[in-house]
């Protein structure tokens, strides 16, 4: 039996450091998401259990991000069980917005999940009222492909997001 392929458990960009997530990040990580959406705390840290269980079931996941030193974040790749197609995703804390560190981690994390997993196609699922999520989308290239109903019961557009090589060929 061959193991699966996996990610690196850290990657750098310019500014960010970028690590597989542990209970570590959890008290950064409850915070942020309380701040964003108003989770419950026992439901943001139930959300970063499942962020760290998805790396040991699958071998990538959210990576949690800083910038000198403090958490600003989250980008990864998921693709628990259900889902069509592997989703590029990203989660900044409120006040680390409009810095530019989701979509310079979207950017390595998608180069390194098509050299080190062979994802050719990476996809969001983005709500109609999450604007800064659609922008973020289409400064990746992504355009809208069609749109899914979720168990939740709010519909998502699914932005695909061109192969990072196609991009390169692009800029040739």
């Amino acid at each position: 039996m061959t193991a699966s392929p996996q990610m690196p458990e850290t990657l750098s960009t310019g500014r960010l450091a970028l690590t597989r997530p542990s209970g570590t990040d959890a008290d950064d990580y409850v915070a942020m998401q309380v701040a964003q959406d108003g989770s419950e705390p026992g439901q943001a840290w139930r959300s970063l259990a499942s962020v760290i269980g998805h790396w040991v079931m699958r071998g990538y996941g959210f990576y949690a991000l800083r910038a000198e030193g403090r958490f600003v974040g989250v980008v990864g790749i998921l693709y628990p069980l259900g889902w069509e197609e592997v989703e590029i995703g990203w989660h900044i804390a409120p006040a680390e917005q409009n810095n530019g560190y989701a979509t310079e981690a979207a950017r390595r994390i998608r180069l390194v999940a098509t050299e080190t997993l062979g994802l050719r196609r990476l996809v969001s699922y983005i709500r109609d009222e999450n604007g800064p999520a659609r922008r973020l989308a289409e400064r990746l290239g992504g355009q809208v492909t069609r749109r899914d109903m979720f168990p939740d019961g709010l519909a998502r557009d699914v932005f695909a997001l061109p192969n990072p090589d196609k991009l390169l060929e692009g800029a040739a």
